[in-house]
This record gives structure tokens, C-alpha cells and sequence, in this order.
């Protein structure tokens, strides 16, 4: 599956993956989410994005993508100023295990690495969430230390950096 640049036409099949692909994550159907789930995924979604991949299917559909947006856009209080945030990297239950969340990692992050005044990347992940990480760390992104918050469930959320 090769990555090409996403536009307004793939924001509602992103935003289908998206929960889709929480729902796994957390064990859960999509119907039993909340609502802001995908309000969420969508605000972040409707910003400009610095850098926008996706990777289709043989069928047209997306099979993951990654959206990285402008410094000082979204992230959380504390994240470093001249960061690009990787707000959103999902990748579909059937496309799992075929090393497409590295490929999204990379195509998106080298896009980004290309933009002027941008020194770095920051994302959150929930501290549960280990096959996260270890794709994060994989590619060179790094803890920064304790949660920079709790979910309303009470789960940590951590700041990885990646420099470029």
C-alpha cells in the first residue's frame, strides 16, 4: 500500500477509522464509544495539517493514515514550541501486522522533517497502549518522563518527542 497526501474528500472514511480502531484498541464495539471520540478525532482533523498521509485498501478505503499538525496547534501545555503535533495515526484492523503503522509513521514524519522552523515532533499516547510505543520508539521517538495527563477514566496519557 503506498502513502499519498489526505485531503477534505478522506476526512469522513479518517474519521470512520479512527473510532474504528479506538473501539479495537479499548476492547469495545464503536457504538458503545462516546460521541467525543470522533468529535475529537474530527477538530483535529478540520485543522490545517502540516502534513496529512493515507494509505488506501484494495478497495478504495483508507487502510491507515497519519495527521501531523502546525506547532502550537493542539498537544497539550508543555509540549515544546517549535514541535509539530502528531495528532492522529491509525491504521485498520485488517491492515494490522503488515508494518503499515511504520510506513504511516515514517511518510508522515518526513514530510514534516521538510518544513522550515519546525525542530521537532510531539505526540501523546495512552501509557496502556504498548504496541503504540513501541512502533513510537521504534522510529526514534522518546518518553519524556511522567503523564502530562489523565483520560476521564484516569489512564495516563505520555509525551513522546522525536527531534528532526
Amino acid at each position: 500500500m503506498r502513502c499519498h497526501d489526505g485531503g477534505p474528500a478522506d476526512t469522513d472514511a479518517c474519521l470512520d477509522l479512527w473510532v474504528a480502531a479506538v473501539a479495537e484498541r479499548d476492547g469495545t464495539a464503536v457504538a458503545d464509544l462516546p460521541a467525543s471520540v470522533r468529535e475529537r478525532a474530527a477538530r483535529k482533523l478540520s485543522h490545517p495539517p502540516l502534513a496529512w498521509v493515507v494509505a488506501r485498501d484494495a478497495e478504495g478505503g483508507p487502510a491507515g493514515f497519519g495527521l501531523m499538525l502546525r506547532p502550537g496547534t493542539g498537544g497539550d501545555a508543555g509540549d515544546p514550541p517549535a514541535s509539530a503535533y502528531l495528532a492522529l495515526l491509525a491504521v485498520s484492523v485488517r491492515a494490522q501486522g503488515q508494518g503499515l503503522g511504520g510506513r504511516l509513521l515514517d511518510a508522515v514524519t518526513g514530510r514534516t522533517r521538510a518544513v522550515t522552523g519546525v525542530t521537532g515532533a510531539v505526540l501523546h499516547v495512552l501509557g496502556s497502549n504498548v504496541p503504540a510505543r513501541r512502533l513510537y520508539e521504534s522510529r526514534g521517538w522518546r518518553s519524556s518522563g511522567g503523564p502530562v495527563r489523565r483520560t476521564p477514566s484516569g489512564q495516563p496519557v505520555l509525551r513522546y518527542t522525536l527531534e528532526l
